[in-house]
Formats: C-alpha cells, sequence, structure tokens
C-alpha cells in the first residue's frame, strides 16, 4: 500500500519519504525534533492568516476567475465561450453564498464531520469554496481574523492508501507527529488525530473516512488557538447529536459532498496547486 501511494507521488514526496528515515531528515527538522514549521506555513500556499472576510473573499474570487479566464481563453468559439463565462458566474454566485454565520441557528454543518471545529454565538463564521477536484475548503473566520483552513479530502481519491500512509507522507514532510485522544466538544465520544503544532501554526490531520469518507488536514492560527477558551465564552446550541451512520445519510449533502475523484493526490495533501483559492446562506432546515 505505501509503495502504491509512493507511486502517484512525485520525486520531490518520494525523495521526502526516502529522507524521513536518515539522519538528514531529523537534521532538517531542528535539533529539537519539532516539526518544520516552514513546510508547515508553506503548504497553506498563499492563504494568510489574519485576512478579514473582505480579503478572504477576494483571494477566492480571484482564484475562480484565473481558473475560467484560462479555460475562456482557450475556448474554439463564441457559444462555447459564453458556456464557460455563465459556469463562472454560477461559481462565484455559489462562493458568494457559501458565507455561514454561527450565530445559534442550526444547519447541516453541525451534524457534519465539521462539528467541533467552531461554537455558535461567539461571532464565528466561515466561508466555504468548493474545489473542482474531489475537496473542499473551509475558511474559519473569528470575528473579521481569518485562523483556520480546513481542508476535506475524499480518501478514495488516493489509490487505496489507508490513513495511516496519508499521515505518513506528511510526516516524511512536517517532521514527527504527535499522536493526540480527545472530544472535540463534552460529550462528544473520543476521537484521535495526527497533529503537529509549531510556534505560528498547527496542523492536524483527521481520519473522517469511517462515516464520511473523507480525510481531513487543519490549518490553525496559533495566536488564535492560544486564546479559544477566551474567545469562546458561549456555548451550544449544536442541535441534538445523531448517530454517524445517520448524519452520514441526512446532513446538508452540499455541505459535505465533493465528486471528482482523480486529482493529483499531493497537490491535495500539501495545497501546493493554490488556484488563489464555491446557495442562499443556509439556516435551518
Amino acid at each position: 500500500m505505501r509503495r502504491h501511494l509512493q507511486k502517484l507521488l512525485p520525486l520531490s514526496w518520494a525523495l521526502a519519504l526516502i529522507l524521513s528515515v536518515t539522519f538528514i531528515a531529523e537534521a532538517r527538522r531542528g535539533s529539537r525534533g519539532g516539526p518544520d514549521e516552514s513546510a508547515l506555513l508553506a503548504d497553506l500556499g498563499s492563504v494568510r492568516f489574519g485576512w478579514s472576510r473582505r480579503e478572504t473573499m477576494q483571494h477566492l474570487r480571484r482564484g475562480v476567475r484565473a481558473e475560467y479566464q484560462e479555460r475562456i481563453r482557450r475556448a474554439p468559439g463564441a457559444i462555447e465561450e459564453d458556456r464557460i463565462r455563465l459556469e463562472m458566474n454560477e461559481a462565484l454566485k455559489r462562493l458568494r453564498d457559501g458565507y455561514f454565520e454561527f450565530d445559534g441557528t442550526t444547519t447541516g454543518f453541525d451534524h457534519s464531520y465539521l462539528r467541533g471545529e467552531f461554537e455558535h454565538r461567539n461571532r464565528e463564521s466561515m466561508l466555504r469554496h468548493r474545489t473542482p477536484e474531489s475537496e473542499d475548503h473551509y475558511f474559519f473566520i473569528d470575528g473579521d481574523h481569518l485562523w483556520k483552513l480546513f481542508r476535506a479530502f475524499r480518501s478514495n481519491t488516493f489509490g487505496g492508501a489507508s490513513f495511516e500512509d496519508f499521515c505518513a507522507a506528511l510526516e516524511a514532510r512536517y517532521g514527527k507527529g504527535v499522536w493526540r485522544e480527545g472530544s472535540v466538544r463534552p460529550g462528544e465520544p473520543p476521537t484521535r488525530w495526527l497533529e503537529w503544532e509549531g510556534k505560528t501554526v498547527r496542523v492536524r490531520a483527521i481520519d473522517n473516512s469511517t462515516f464520511y469518507g473523507f480525510y481531513s488536514l487543519v490549518f490553525e492560527d496559533m495566536s488564535i488557538v492560544k486564546r479559544l477558551d477566551k474567545l469562546r465564552p458561549n456555548r451550544g446550541p449544536q442541535g441534538p447529536r445523531r448517530h454517524p451512520v445517520v448524519e452520514s445519510v441526512t446532513d446538508d449533502r452540499e455541505a459535505v459532498i465533493v465528486v471528482d475523484e482523480h486529482a493529483d493526490i499531493a497537490d491535495r495533501i500539501t495545497g501546493r496547486e493554490d488556484r488563489e483559492d464555491p446557495k442562499k446562506k443556509k439556516r435551518g432546515r
């Protein structure tokens, strides 16, 4: 299985996997044995913590326009060009409508793999960007400060690679991670994840594949993480907890499903192919 994963990775990744078992990789991570913070930050691409909601939205709009402009440029005729422009306008509308405020109104996100990543009634909000590949990007904002990027990858796009293989590839790049176990919020069953914590960024690898079919990679601004309890004086409501099997069937599917299953594994693990970084604001059902 590990060999199969390596075949899917470009040469730089294969090299990283080799170096991870040598003293060279240990030296690269520093004498303290901590994560390679430069690699953690590099994999944020052009995203920057601290952006306002407006700046985050502008970044995503630029990415959508850039993607479609290239398709427009290659269009063989006026009819095809008009069709692509229509698609672009629809994508921009989905992006515009993909803004959610966690103001106490229960949405499908309260019952999805994102629960535990936000709290209601604490000035928290989120922008969702649905990529053309088999992943979703969720940009979490505290007040007017972008502090978290949650990237969800459909696990079956990795050629059968297990979550352990997924984590091994990440450890080759970031250094040795630390396994954590706990509940995302009081009353929730415990879960387990792999974590890298630097001075300015924390990264978590999460296995959501059992009920949702995703591996997730979460980048967080440590300046917010350290103050999170103080920034969240209010808790709930999160709505009644349901069995995960029921949740996987009855959730707001637009909030949790992606479709394409053929994007490059390395680009989606690391975010290196950053496209600068897509219905109505959802309220209760």
